[in-house]
């Protein structure tokens, strides 16, 4: 059976309860706040990154890469990491150099070389018409 608060298939102990109704300003309809916890209604939720699964290799966690110093092969800074786009075919970084420009840097196995979380630092091939002309710094 499908249907608000029934067992969804595939999704072992998942249930989804009716779908709240919500005005801007006030809590879901749905959710009975504690009276302490009035003061937290509008707060940003903040999740430790601890219980995240590790994942396989090659895949990262979108939080870990945004704010990452990229660079190319030949150790020319480009910028920060900035935003991902998701696209139908992979996604594009937007890296942000120093200076504002923004580059397009399609996620990719033939552009993107390395990434080392730890070190917060990714690798990039130039390649023509990837990056501007002078658009990548000397280190």
């Amino acid at each position: 059976m499908h249907g608000p608060g029934k067992h969804q298939p595939g999704l072992a102990g998942w249930s989804q309860p009716a779908k709240p109704v919500i005005n801007p300003g006030q809590p879901p309809v749905n959710v009975v706040l504690d009276p302490q916890m009035s003061g937290l209604f509008g707060a940003i939720l903040q999740i430790p990154q601890q219980p995240l699964a590790p994942l396989s290799d090659d895949r990262y966690y979108e939080c870990d890469l945004l704010g990452m110093e990229v660079r190319t092969e030949e150790g020319l800074v480009v910028g920060a990491l900035t935003d991902i786009l998701s696209t139908t075919s992979n996604a594009i970084f937007v890296v942000r150099g120093a200076e504002g420009s923004e580059h397009l840097i399609p996620a990719t196995k033939e552009i993107v070389r390395t990434i080392d979380v730890p070190h917060r630092m990714m690798t990039v091939r130039q390649m023509a018409g990837l990056l501007d002309e002078g658009a990548a710094d000397a280190v």
